[in-house]
C-alpha cells in the first residue's frame, strides 16, 4: 500500500501546473493590453462627443441674425456668433471658432470677437479643439434650414452637423 506520490509523479504534475500558469499569465497580460486599448478608444470617443455636443449647443442656441461665417482660406472657415451656451458661465457670450496654425480654437468672450484675434486678451477664454485638416460651414439658401458644419481633425475624426439655431 502506497502512502505518497513518487518523485516522477510530482515532477510531471509541477510541469503541467507550470504550463497552465504560463498560459494563464499570457491570457491575463493580453487582457490587460486590450483593456488599455479600449480605454484609450473610449476616452477618444468621449472627447469627440464633448466637442460635437459643444459645437451643436453653441450653434443651436445662437442668435441667427448675428451669425457670421468668414472664409480664412479654402480649407478653413471661421464662425462668429452670440449664443446662450457658455462653458464659463457667462450670460449670452460671444463665441468664435477660428483656426490658427492649423489648429481649431473655440473662443468665448463677453464682447464681440473680431479678426485679427488677440487670444491673450483679458475676459477671453480660449479652448483648443484639435489639429485640423479642414473646417467648412455652409449656410442654407433656405433660411429655415440653418447651417451645415463639416470639420475633419488630423486624427481622422469627422463631424458633420446640420443645425438650425433656435434664435432668440
Amino acid at each position: 500500500m502506497r502512502k505518497g506520490f513518487t518523485l516522477v509523479e510530482l515532477m510531471v504534475s509541477i510541469a503541467i501546473l507550470s504550463i497552465i500558469v504560463i498560459f494563464l499569465y499570457q491570457s491575463y497580460a493580453q487582457l490587460l493590453s486590450q483593456n488599455r486599448h479600449y480605454e484609450q478608444a473610449l476616452e477618444k470617443l468621449q472627447k469627440y462627443q464633448k466637442i460635437k455636443k459643444l459645437l451643436y449647443l453653441d450653434i443651436l442656441l445662437a442668435k441667427e441674425r448675428d451669425f457670421r461665417i468668414e472664409h480664412q482660406d479654402k480649407q478653413y472657415d471661421s464662425l462668429f456668433f452670440q449664443t446662450k451656451n457658455s462653458i464659463f458661465e457667462r450670460i449670452r457670450p460671444y463665441v468664435a471658432y477660428v483656426v490658427k496654425q492649423h489648429r481649431l480654437y473655440r473662443i468665448e468672450s463677453l464682447l464681440p470677437i473680431r479678426l485679427p484675434l488677440d487670444m491673450d486678451q483679458t475676459g477671453v477664454d480660449v479652448n483648443e479643439i484639435g489639429e485640423l485638416e479642414y473646417a467648412h460651414v455652409y449656410r442654407s439658401s433656405d433660411e429655415a434650414q440653418g447651417f451645415l458644419v463639416e470639420i475633419k481633425l488630423k486624427d481622422h475624426a469627422v463631424f458633420v452637423l446640420k443645425i438650425k439655431p433656435l434664435g432668440w
